[in-house]
């Protein structure tokens, strides 16, 4: 393999290189690949996989597979300690940034953990929470919003109480959302608490410029805030990239990677997988015994998907059981065991699912509009960020040379080149730059063409993230859920999530339990004493 001497400067303008993707897609790979052949070194977003120890239930990089590349925060965080919140993320990570650039290499950004990332390259990021809870990463949503509570105590208030606030700050807002949805109305206060702007300027500026009204531009300029999270802020813009990025998108079709991950919880299962589960087991058991209290596994590397899955297993397992029942609790065991095989591959399938769904959702568009926002800047040239999606289905060392190395070392090349011989034009206009010179990227729809249908449709954005028209606002509410949805689009997301689904089958169940007990002339009224059920 050839490989290339480059020096990078700390400047502003200084290139990031970030692989993106879901999770069993070869992005540490490639990562490696390119660090070796870029002067690179690695800096890990996976929230998970900066637990210390645990390398098979977080899925850390082998050492024999870093092949001598540096990674950082890597195995930095004690299983003590609580997942890294945002905003400790992204002020580590521009200190690591910084500190790899002054000794002239290529920072290189991996990992799954998608709301870090996005946080990480924009200024002050406006990544919604929404999403992130509904993720399979809830403990690190959990974390990151548990920040923004102690950094604005009034989004921990009671919903009344925030909605009555935010109908003062923003009528327009406040109206639109159902006065029981609080992630929404918590939501739409935080954006107002990070920008110091109502949010529906904020959307109907989102629409205006992509209907190409540039005239909006003067007035788009948003506060920043003035902490460490806003260090390497090379924008006048609030939501502007920090740096001049090119993402790199390793995919796998559905139906191949889900084969892939099942296959992979089955080798984790054989290299060790139960023993790391009993070891935290044990870990959690001995610190609630030192702390006095039960520790909160849904938060921290308890969150990790192969631990929680293997909880009902593992507490059977430690529990004492009478020596005439060992034939039974045997296979009790076998049985929980194999439920929790089949959960954890379950759990990772979704995990997927919604590492794409968050790149395809909001990280996509929210690159689109950073660079339409720098394309109508009125003041000196923005930051701009070009992703390309790659075929990483065949991970035989030849095919993926081919398909995965070769095209991405290309796409490096010439984004280096671009920022050498063109510093006023950084990366080409949205996520789309016009061929012109050997040293300007090629358009990734057009490499994405030749990929086929699969990676043309996953390049493209799943939704807008704008709310529409202001004034075309109007409200459907989920009478099953309570969830409250604007846009057509998205109110059939809802009424096909599983979320929705879920409340409904808890809905119909009711309904059942009532119908058998009204026939049985029995309701579920308890008496006044607390005991018993009357009989009509």
């Amino acid at each position: 393999m050839a490989s290339y001497s480059y020096s990078y400067s700390s400047s502003s303008r200084s290139p990031l290189l970030v692989v993106i993707g879901a999770t069993g897609t070869g992005k540490s790979q490639l990562a490696v690949d390119l660090a070796l052949r870029f002067n690179g070194e690695i800096i890990n977003g996976d929230a998970m996989q900066m637990y210390d120890g645990l390398p098979i239930i977080t899925n850390k990089i082998p050492v024999d597979e870093q092949r001598g590349i540096k990674h950082h925060l890597l195995g930095c965080v004690g299983l003590e300690e609580p997942t890294w919140r945002v905003s400790r993320f992204v002020r580590e990570a521009l200190k690591t940034v910084e500190d790899i650039r002054a000794r002239g290499k290529l920072p290189i950004l991996v990992g799954g953990t998608h709301y870090y990332t996005q946080s990480l390259l924009f200024n002050e990021s406006l990544v919604h929470l929404d999403d992130a809870l509904d993720s399979e990463d809830e403990g690190n949503a959990k974390e990151a919003e548990a920040d923004s509570d102690q950094r604005w105590p009034i989004l921990a208030a009671s919903t009344p109480e925030i909605l009555a606030k935010l109908n003062e700050i923003d009528p327009l807002i406040a109206q639109r959302w159902h006065p029981n949805d609080r992630r929404k109305i918590r939501r739409s206060m935080e954006i107002f608490l990070q920008t110091g702007r109502k949010p529906s300027d904020i959307y109907a500026e989102q629409e205006a410029r992509r209907a190409g009204n540039k005239d909006q531009e003067a007035d788009d300029t948003r506060k920043t805030m003035n902490d460490s999270e806003t260090q390497g802020n090379t924008s006048s813009e609030a939501t502007g990239l920090r740096f001049p990025t090119l993402l790199l998108w390793p995919h796998v079709p559905r139906p191949i990677l889900n084969s892939r991950l099942d296959a992979r919880v089955d080798k984790m299962l054989t290299s060790g997988l139960l023993d790391e589960a009993k070891s935290l087991h044990n870990f959690s058991n001995s610190l609630s015994t030192r702390l006095v209290h039960p520790v909160d596994e849904t938060r921290g590397i308890y969150a990790a998907v192969g631990y929680k899955e293997f909880k009902p297993y593992l507490n059977s397992s430690t529990s004492p059981s009478p020596a005439d029942s060992t034939i039974a609790d045997e296979t009790k065991l076998e049985v929980l065991k194999q439920e929790a095989i089949v959960t954890t591959k379950a759990a990772t399938r979704r995990y997927a699912k919604s590492q794409i769904r968050w790149i395809r959702i909001k990280l996509v568009n929210a690159l689109a509009d950073a660079n339409i926002q720098a394309d109508t800047a009125l003041t000196a040239p923005q930051n701009r960020a070009t992703l390309y999606i790659l075929n990483s289905s065949d991970p035989s060392p030849a095919t993926w040379s081919t398909q995965v190395l070769e095209p991405s070392a290309r796409y490096v090349s010439a984004f280096l080149s671009s920022l050498a011989t063109a510093p006023a034009q950084i990366i080409p206009a949205q996520l789309h730059p016009p061929q012109s010179n050997s040293s300007t990227l090629p358009d990734p729809l057009n490499e994405a063409h030749s990929l086929g249908p699969e990676y043309i449709s996953t390049l493209t954005p799943l939704r807008t993230t704008d709310l529409g028209k202001v004034g075309d606002w109007q409200v459907k509410t989920c009478d099953v859920c309570g969830i409250s949805a604007v846009r057509e689009e998205e109110w059939e997301r809802h009424l096909s999530s599983g979320r929705h689904k879920r409340a409904e089958k808890g809905v119909a169940k009711r309904r059942e339990r009532d119908r058998v007990l009204a026939e049985r002339g029995i309701s579920d009224q308890v008496c006044s004493g607390g005991q018993g059920i009357v009989r009509r």
